[in-house]
C-alpha cells in the first residue's frame, strides 16, 4: 500500500515528480538520473530498481 505524501501540481498528465510513503520507507517517482548525477548522491543503498 503506497500513500501519496506530495506531488508537483504543475506537472503534465498526472505523472512525475511525487513523493509516496509505503511500507518499509518511501519512494520517489520522477526522472531518470544521468550516472554522473546519480554518482554525486550521498549514502546510495544497493537496490533492486532505481528510477
Amino acid at each position: 500500500m503506497r500513500h501519496r505524501l506530495w506531488k508537483d501540481a504543475t506537472s503534465g498528465g498526472g505523472g512525475c515528480p511525487a513523493l509516496y510513503k509505503t511500507e518499509g520507507g518511501y519512494f520517489v517517482q520522477g526522472i531518470k538520473l544521468d550516472d554522473e548525477t546519480r554518482a554525486q548522491l550521498r549514502q546510495q543503498m544497493p537496490v533492486k530498481y532505481r528510477v
